[in-house]
């Protein structure tokens, strides 16, 4: 079956490519790893949901990225 070969790739590829992500994201000081959820969370039409999801995928701890888009998101409500 072709479809599931492809499937299988696709999700191979989707696994690497998050992996990369990860990895990529644990080089970076924690600091700037919190600050890009923050800015993340202050685009009004991303918010704490999209910065969120963003944060868990790349592998932020979640208390950091709970504190950090909630943070953008009141920025973004509050100040603007």
């Amino acid at each position: 079956m072709w479809y599931s070969a492809r499937s299988r790739t696709v999700g191979t590829m989707i696994g690497h490519a998050l992996e990369s992500l990860q990895s990529w994201v644990h080089g970076l000081p924690v600091v700037l790893q919190v600050l890009a959820v923050f800015v993340i969370g202050v685009v009004p039409v991303l918010e704490g949901d999209v910065a969120a999801a963003v944060g868990i995928v790349a592998g932020v701890s979640w208390p950091a990225t709970f504190l950090a888009g909630t943070a953008g998101t009141v920025l973004a409500t509050v100040g603007g």
